[in-house]
């Protein structure tokens, strides 16, 4: 009973939930989620009420049984007392256990009633109310039966104790009777009843038979229950996959950009023709050009269902929001498109209308497009949803030269037109043979309609030559306006007084070889002679406009009856559809497509029947094209169609015994990287294989049955993508957009040499992005669960240069002054530099080795990275100063599969190692005895604002020797002063000013440099300063020193200050 309980309760409560109201496509995607949060919700629920019950009928259960036992020995202890106390007593106590048998009886029966009143429900479908009802019901009886046991427990007495008591003392007795007085009063007339159940219980297990069939018994209601619980689950996901979800606009093409559906006008001349019979004789019928009309029939759109096994039978309305969107400028009128009918295929809505009110606006000419948006009134049971598509552009387009042609399937190019008069079908080769004895060829399969597209009304050569509809048979041109009909048209041929067409019947567009009688044309479905073979019959088709039925194509289309066929027949092309949802694996996994006994022997062996082909004829005649194992492609369903070189996977064939009779069924076995190829642009791919029948091996004639697999999956999974978080860096290394401040945001990174002072460190520059990463390590997060290929855990994460042409990247400006062009090569990895204006020349600047950036540290190729870096301070930070690259993250599991990675870019900053200023005043004396001298002062910094001579920092590391300092020098001949100008303007080169003036530098070692000169801690050199011209006032000289180190050169400007001439 729990397990009915439960499947009535589960199905029921899920049918109730799945209903609601939506105003679009994400509001009804919203409350399906609802829906399956709820459905979880609640078999959370019913299970633990289905525990609950089924314990709770396990514990009655259990005290029936016990309270069996106990009357069964108490029936014994009365039987066997030698006095009529004992006997009292002992029937007290089995008084005393059928009334708690009873009780828990009387439970039993609660529970089975409240199982048939389930039951019931099931039948209807429960409702909240009625599962109200049944949970107050079951808590009434509960409430009921835990009174009356509480009542009965305190009748009842501990048998043994009683039986003690009396043989001890007399005086027992009398409680005993007194006690089942007592009983008897409370119970009255209910113990009889009880005592009648009881009985009819006995009689009842009696008949249930052994354990083990009882236990049997139990476990067949439980698989019935479990089937029933299944089925009612099966039934409500049946419902919930075959809900329209969605619709999705499939353009018929692009107009300037933007997924568009045509509005067609079809202009045509007005033909008129002639009445026929196949009895006569009308070998000069030939349609008559009348007047030019147009006739606009309205739109035919296609949009994907979501899921593609929709119902779309219970789309109740169609409707159209309409629109015109500015694309340049601002117009009035809008259209309306109205439904006329549509139809559901294979995922596929077709929804065909016309337009009113309005006109379809033209970009080129109105500045606007006109836009559709489709709306269908969906019935979920309860009350309607409403589901809207996406919008569509509508573009009016002109066509004419309506012309009949032969289909030709799958994607062929048709370029056979009918002909346009009966003389010239009479007087060509038949199109078309067919056998004497043919049960019929169906003319709407052969033919279709094609028309030229006006692209250019001043220019017919660009006319775009296009079909209205693959065949006729399908029913297309009925949605554009049109509709096909056929006759059979009489000739005689020499001395024949009987018609060629006389040997033939039509029946709509079934076309059947027949005998006539008495010379003239018999009814569908006469006699078949071999006497026809020879005759040619021919078939006159006419295209009308329905809204006018004005006729705007003729064409003719001969036949020859022959005996045998002289050419290889297809005889049947079924498709099978597959809608398996695909998922990229990065895997050569193998996807199974198979078709099922039932389909092979309805769709294939039931039709071949209809055209007399028995099964036993295809069994042992018709053979799989390539082998069993592995069945050759082919690219159409046409005799003359051709193998394929590049297969779909591998089709193969085996025999499934469905009861007695053996029926070939098909496998489609494809390998998820060959589906990737094809699903990432495609919405399908298919396999078509061939069955053949030799008719004629000397002649190559045979009969074919190619199968079509298409499979469309309902969903593709294609596009596996994730995001880098911010989260996932560790905030302390990361910087706004050129902040110098850590914490600031996560727009940079700072690259560094090594830090002074740490194990192993010697100056590389070598930076480690994973360092800016909590962990040590990137995190893709936000991928979808159902990308299981694509997990963090199986994603490999590299890094790469982001081209910087075009960006504010490149150019950039060394210490020298110089200009590079940047670009990136080897694959991302390495960021080159070559001078602007000059012959193109690349070395390298940094690379990416693996994590790591690496700043080009071989003196035979760095020069122009080093002149890079030292363009700008460590803490000039902005566009144009220190250099900057722009780094991408890439997530990958295989090379072929595109994950798309968001938040995944970043700048890295590439910190000058050290920076060298002249904070101190240097001062002369013109004209002192020997010339003035003055120690320079430099004061250095490293790339973290350590001085190199505070203690406090260095901790005992000389700065000097870590970093290479290595020399100091002087550029006398660009010493600029001011002497001629204000103070403070250098534009004036030293030597330009006077030639009697000497500035002289006395350049340090690098040991002196690094470990000072005698008193001197770190020595940097002499200036010395000499004037042997005349006396000279107060002027200033800027003096350029270029200081070499480890990573390159920096020049640095010194202010020296002249005193006027001693005593002047």
């Amino acid at each position: 009973m729990n397990k009915k309980y439960l499947s009535v309760a589960l199905f029921g409560a899920l049918m109730m939930v799945s209903t609601g109201v939506f105003t679009s496509c994400k509001d009804y995607d919203d409350d399906i989620d609802g829906l399956e949060q709820k459905y979880t919700d609640l078999n959370t629920e019913l299970s633990a009420q289905k525990t609950s019950l089924e314990k709770a009928l396990s514990d009655v259960q259990a005290d029936a049984d016990a309270a069996q036992v106990a009357a069964d020995a108490a029936k014994a202890a009365a039987d066997a007392a030698k006095t009529e106390a004992d006997k009292a007593v002992a029937e007290a106590a089995a008084a005393k256990a059928l009334a708690e048998k009873a009780a828990n009886d009387a439970k039993a029966e609660a529970i089975k009633e409240a199982k048939a009143y389930i039951d019931e429900l099931m039948k209807n479908v429960a409702t909240d109310e009625e599962l109200s009802v049944l949970s107050g019901k079951i808590d009434g009886i509960q409430s009921d039966l835990n009174t009356m046991k509480e009542d009965l427990k305190g009748l009842g007495v501990d048998l043994n104790a009683e039986v003690e008591a009396r043989a001890k003392a007399d005086q027992a007795l009398q409680v005993q009777i007194d006690a089942l007085k007592k009983f008897e009063e409370a119970t009255g007339k209910e113990f009889d009843s009880l005592q009648g159940q009881l009985d009819a219980m006995k009689k009842e297990l009696a008949n249930l038979g052994s354990k083990e069939e009882i236990e049997n018994l139990l476990k067949k209601a439980n698989e019935e229950m479990q089937k029933e619980v299944s089925d009612q689950l099966n039934t409500l996901l049946g419902v919930l996959s075959t809900r329209l979800n969605s619709l999705v606009f499939k353009p018929a093409f692009y107009y300037q950009g933007i997924e568009a559906m045509g509005a067609y006008s079809y202009n045509y001349n007005i033909l008129t023709v002639g009445k026929i019979n196949a009895d006569g004789d009308f070998k000069t019928d030939a349609p008559k050009v009348g007047t030019t009309t147009s006739m606009t029939p309205g739109l035919v759109a296609e949009y994907h269902m979501n899921p593609s096994v929709a119902d779309w039978k219970k789309i109740t309305k169609l409707t159209y929001i309409s629109a015109d969107k500015d694309y340049k400028t601002r117009a009035n009128g809008v259209v309306e498109a109205v439904v006329d009918n549509f139809q559901g295929d294979k995922g596929i809505l077709t929804v065909n209308s016309h337009l009113v009110n309005g006109t379809v606006k033209d970009i080129e000419q109105d500045g606007k497009v006109t836009v559709l948006a489709l709306e269908a009134h969906y019935n979920n049971g309860k009350q309607d949803t409403i589901i809207t598509s996406d919008y569509a552009a509508i573009k009016a387009v002109n066509a004419h030269n309506l012309v009949l042609a032969l289909s030709q399937p799958f994607e062929q190019k048709e370029t056979v037109h009918l002909y346009k008069t009966a003389a010239e079908a009479i007087n060509a080769a038949a199109t078309y043979e067919i056998s004497w004895n043919s049960e019929g060829e169906d003319l709407s399969k052969l033919i279709n309609t094609h028309f030229d597209e006006i692209v250019d009304p001043e220019d017919p050569s660009k006319d775009d030559h296009k079909k209205l509809d693959k065949y006729a048979f399908d029913k297309t041109s009925e949605g554009y306006g049109f509709k096909y009909s056929y006759e059979l048209v009489g000739y005689h041929v020499g001395d024949n007084k009987t018609s060629e067409s006389a040997h033939a019947a039509l029946k709509d567009a079934i076309f059947r070889p027949q005998m006539p009688k008495d010379g003239l044309q018999q009814g569908f479905g006469a006699e078949q002679n071999k006497a026809e073979k020879g005759r040619e019959p021919l078939v006159r088709i006419t295209l009308t406009d329905i809204k006018s039925n004005k006729i705007a194509a003729v064409g003719y289309l001969k036949f020859k009856i022959v005996d045998t066929i002289t050419e290889s027949d297809v005889v049947l092309t079924p498709n099978f559809d597959f809608a398996d949802v695909y998922t990229v694996n990065c895997t050569e996994d193998k996807k199974e497509l198979k078709l099922t006994w039932h389909q092979f022997e309805e769709q294939i062996i039931a039709q071949l029947e209809k055209q007399g082909i028995s099964k036993e004829d295809f069994h042992d005649n018709f053979t799989l094209d390539g082998g069993v194992n592995d069945a050759t492609q082919y690219d159409g369903i046409l005799a003359t169609s051709k193998a394929v070189t590049t297969k779909y996977g591998v089709v193969s064939q085996s025999i499934q015994d469905d009861g007695g009779n053996e029926t070939q069924i098909l496998k489609w076995v494809v390998k998820n990287n060959q589906a990737y190829q094809v699903f990432k642009n495609k919405e399908s791919m298919k396999a078509i294989v061939r069955y053949t029948k030799v008719i004629d091996a000397v002649k190559g004639i045979n009969q074919y049955v190619y199968v079509t697999l298409n499979w469309t999956p309902s969903k593709r999974n294609v596009t596996p993508a994730g995001t880098v978080a911010d989260a996932d860096k560790n905030r302390a290394y990361w910087y706004a957009k050129n902040d110098p401040k850590a914490g600031t945001g996560y727009s940079d990174i700072h690259a560094n040499v090594e830090t002074v002072g740490q194990a192993g460190a010697d100056d590389e520059f070598k930076s480690d992005i994973l360092n800016t990463f909590m962990g040590n390590d990137v995190t893709v997060t936000g991928i979808d669960a159902v990308y299981t290929a694509f997990t963090d855990a199986k994603l490999a994460k590299t890094f790469t240069f982001v081209d910087p042409q075009g960006t504010a990247l490149t150019p950039v400006t060394g210490n020298s002054g110089q200009k590079y062009d940047i670009t990136v090569g080897n694959n991302g990895k390495t960021l080159y530099a070559n001078k602007v204006g000059a012959t193109l020349v690349k070395y390298p600047v940094v690379t990416i080795n693996g994590s790591v950036l690496e700043y080009n540290a071989d003196n035979a190729t760095n020069e122009w990275a080093k002149d890079i870096l030292n363009y700008a301070d460590h803490n000039e930070l902005a566009d144009k100063q220190t250099f900057t690259a722009k780094i991408q993250i890439n997530a990958a599991n295989c090379d072929y599969v595109p994950f798309t990675l968001s938040n995944n870019t970043f700048f890295a900053k590439f910190l000058r190692p050290v920076s060298v200023a002249d904070p101190h005043e240097t001062n002369f004396l013109d004209g002192e005895t020997g010339g003035s001298k003055a120690m320079l002062k430099l004061t250095f910094t490293d790339w973290r604002d350590h001085n190199f001579d505070n203690t406090a920092v260095t901790k005992g590391e000389n700065y000097y020797k870590y970093y290479g300092i290595k020399s100091i020098s002087c550029l006398e001949d660009q010493i600029r002063t001011d002497m001629n100008s204000t103070s403070g303007d250098f534009k004036d080169l030293l030597s330009a000013a006077s030639k009697k003036i000497k500035f002289n530098f006395v350049e340090p070692t690098e040991t002196e440099i690094q470990n000072g000169k005698g008193t001197i801690a770190h020595y940097f050199g002499e200036l010395v300063y000499e004037n042997n011209n005349t006396t000279v006032g107060d002027f200033q000289i800027k003096v350029p020193f270029d200081v070499e180190y480890d990573w390159g050169t920096i020049r640095v400007y010194v202010i020296c200050k002249i005193a006027a001439t001693v005593a002047n």
